[in-house]
C-alpha cells in the first residue's frame, strides 16, 4: 500500500477504495488469526485436562472427571485428532477399572469406536491404530465367542496393531511389541503362534527392557516353548526390579505374579529365593 494513500486533501483523509479492501482483507485476516489463537487455545487446554486425567488413572473418580471434560472439548472441536485418541484412552482405562462386565463392555465399545475415529482422522498416527486395538480386543473379553468371531475382534485387532508397530513400535514404551507379543501366546490352538509371540517380546526385551510385563509374558511363552532356564531368568528380573514410574499403574502387583508363577512352576525352592 503507498503512504500517500492517507495523505490529507480538503481536511480529510481520503482513501482509494482497492485500499479500503485492502485494510478490511488485512482486519479480516486479524479477526481470524484471533479466533484461531482461541480455538487452540480451548482445545490446548482441553488436551491438558484430557492428559492429566491419564496421569491419575489410577483414580476412577479424576478418569470419570477427564472424560466429561473430553466429551465437552470433542463436542467443541469435533476434527480434532489430539482430543479424540486421548478420550478413546480414558474411555479404554475406564473400561479396565469397571467391575460389571456390561460396564466394562460399554467403556469398551466406546474407547474403540474414537479410536477407530481418531484413526480415520489421521491414518498415519500410531495412537488411534494402538487403542482402536487394545478397546476392540478387550471388548471381545466381553462377549461370547459367537459374537466376537461375527465381529471379526481378532482380525481388527491384528489388522490395527500391526499398523500401529508400523508406525512407531517403540510407542509408549513398546506397546504394540508388547500386544502382538502376548496375542500370539494367547490365540488358541491351531492359530496360536510361539515362536511370533517370542519374536515380538524379545524385542521390547531388547528395546525397552524395564517393561516388566514384557518380561513376564516372554515367561510365559518360554515355558510354553519348553526353555526352562530362560523362564527362571525372566522371572528372577521381574522380582530384582521396580516398574518404570510410567508404568506403575499398569504393573504395581506384577511382582506377585511373578512370585506365583516361581510358586506353581518351580516349587517350594524357587519361592524361598526369590525377593
Amino acid at each position: 500500500m503507498k503512504l500517500d494513500a492517507f495523505e490529507p486533501r480538503g481536511g480529510r483523509s481520503v482513501m482509494r477504495p482497492t485500499e479500503w479492501r485492502l485494510v478490511i482483507g488485512m482486519l479480516a485476516v486479524c479477526a481470524l488469526a484471533g479466533a484461531a489463537a482461541a480455538y487452540d487455545d480451548a482445545a490446548g487446554a482441553a488436551i491438558e485436562a484430557l492428559d492429566h486425567g491419564w496421569s491419575e488413572r489410577g483414580d476412577a473418580a479424576a478418569v470419570e472427571r477427564a472424560v466429561a471434560a473430553g466429551t465437552a472439548a470433542l463436542a467443541a472441536h469435533p476434527s480434532s485428532y489430539e482430543i479424540t485418541w486421548r478420550l478413546a484412552r480414558l474411555y479404554w482405562r475406564q473400561g479396565d477399572l469397571a467391575s460389571e462386565r456390561a460396564r466394562r463392555r460399554e467403556r469398551y465399545d466406546a474407547a474403540r469406536r474414537y479410536a477407530q475415529i481418531a484413526s480415520t482422522l489421521a491414518p498415519d498416527r500410531v495412537e488411534g491404530h494402538c487403542y482402536f486395538a487394545l478397546a476392540t480386543g478387550d471388548y471381545g473379553g466381553t462377549i461370547n465367542l459367537i459374537a466376537a468371531a461375527a465381529e471379526r475382534i481378532a482380525a481388527t485387532f491384528e489388522r490395527e496393531m500391526l499398523r500401529a508397530y508400523a508406525i512407531d513400535r517403540d510407542f509408549d514404551h513398546g506397546s504394540p511389541m508388547l500386544a502382538l507379543g502376548r496375542y500370539y501366546f494367547s490365540l488358541p490352538w491351531p492359530l496360536r503362534d510361539l515362536n511370533l509371540s517370542r519374536r515380538y517380546l524379545e524385542e521390547l526385551k531388547q528395546r525397552h527392557p524395564g517393561v516388566l510385563l514384557g518380561r513376564l509374558y516372554l515367561a510365559d511363552t518360554e515355558r510354553a516353548l519348553g526353555k526352562t532356564t530362560a523362564v527362571r531368568a525372566e522371572l528372577e528380573y521381574v522380582l530384582g526390579h521396580e516398574a518404570l514410574s510410567a508404568r506403575m499403574v499398569e504393573e504395581h502387583d506384577i511382582q506377585n505374579d511373578a512370585r506365583q508363577r516361581l510358586r506353581e512352576w518351580f516349587g517350594e525352592a524357587a519361592r524361598g529365593g526369590a525377593r
